[in-house]
C-alpha cells in the first residue's frame, strides 16, 4: 500500500473516529429516544469502519506487538524488570552483542525468566539469525517439567526455528509432542492447525 493511500486512509479513519465520538456525545446528552438510537448506530458504524481501516494500514505490526504483550501476561507472570528497557534500547540501536551479554548475565541469575528468554530468542531469530543459539535456548527453556499454556509461544518459536533451518519434519515431530503437554484446548487447537499448515503449506 502506497504512502499516499496510507495517509488518506488514516485521515479518513481519524475523521470517522471523531464523527463516531460525536455520536456518542449525542447519545449521552440527548433525551430523545430516536435521536439516541441514531447516534449510537452512527458511533458503532463509524467506529467499525475506522477500525477496519486502521487494521488494514497498521494492524499487522500493532497486532504482532499486542500478541507478544498478551501472551506473556496471563496473570501469573510478573512484568519485565526495569533494566529491560535499556536492553531493548541496545537492540534497537544495533548493540546486539551487548544486549546478548546482558540477557545471558540476567538469565544466569534468573534461570528461565520468561521475559529474558523471549527477548534473547527474538534477538537470535530476528536480528542475528543465530538459529542454533535460538534452538538451544528454547529447548532448554521448554525442558522444564511443569508446562502451561504460557509456554506455547515459545514452542511456536522453536517450530519456526526448525522451519527456517529447513527441518520441516523435525518441526512437525516437535509440535506433535507438544500435543501431549498440559495446554488448554485453544492452545492445542493452535498446535494442530500449525501442524496442518506445515503439512499443507499455502501456495
Amino acid at each position: 500500500m502506497g504512502v499516499v493511500f496510507k495517509i488518506i486512509g488514516l485521515l479518513i479513519a481519524s475523521f470517522l473516529v471523531l464523527f463516531g465520538a460525536a455520536g456518542i456525545a449525542v447519545a449521552a446528552f440527548s433525551g430523545h429516544p430516536i435521536a439516541t438510537v441514531v447516534a449510537v448506530l452512527q458511533a458503532v458504524i463509524c467506529g467499525g469502519i475506522a477500525g477496519f481501516i486502521f487494521a488494514r494500514i497498521i494492524g499487522e505490526q500493532v497486532g504482532a506487538n499486542i500478541a507478544h504483550s498478551i501472551f506473556l501476561f496471563s496473570g501469573n507472570i510478573k512484568p519485565p524488570p526495569p533494566e529491560f528497557a535499556g536492553i531493548r534500547a541496545k537492540i534497537a540501536n544495533g548493540g546486539y552483542v551487548e544486549a546478548e551479554a546482558a540477557l545471558i548475565a540476567f538469565l544466569e541469575k534468573n534461570n528461565g525468566n520468561i521475559h529474558a528468554v523471549k527477548l534473547l530468542a527474538g534477538l537470535f531469530i530476528d536480528k542475528t539469525r543465530q538459529y542454533g543459539k535460538a534452538a538451544g535456548l528454547l529447548k532448554s527453556y521448554l525442558s522444564k517439567e511443569e508446562r502451561t499454556s504460557d509456554d506455547l509461544p515459545f514452542a511456536m518459536m522453536l517450530a519456526d526455528v526448525y522451519l527456517e533451518s529447513g527441518k520441516n519434519e523435525t518441526a512437525k515431530e516437535f509440535l506433535a509432542s507438544e500435543l501431549q503437554k498440559k495446554y488448554d484446548s485453544a492452545s492445542l487447537s493452535s498446535i494442530r492447525k500449525r501442524i496442518e499448515g506445515i503439512e499443507s503449506p499455502a501456495v
